[in-house]
């Protein structure tokens, strides 16, 4: 039973990972583009350094089997 609602929360855990980081890149891409500002290469950049990342650490929790 413990097994199974492990695999469960990271599974969950995993996929709430994905959605933040897709919400924190989108919100620091595209902000750049609402805001009116100049486009700055620092936050593009810290934006997919967010993105590596949450990807990374959605991997880690997802159960392999």
């Amino acid at each position: 039973m413990k097994s199974k609602t492990n695999k469960a929360l990271r599974r969950l855990y995993s996929d709430k990972i994905l959605d933040l980081t897709n919400l924190g890149v989108g919100t620091t891409l595209f902000g750049q583009f609402i805001a009116g500002k100049k486009f700055s290469w620092d936050i593009t950049i810290i934006g997919l350094i967010i993105l590596v990342l949450g990807y990374f650490m959605s991997y880690i929790l997802h159960p392999k089997n």
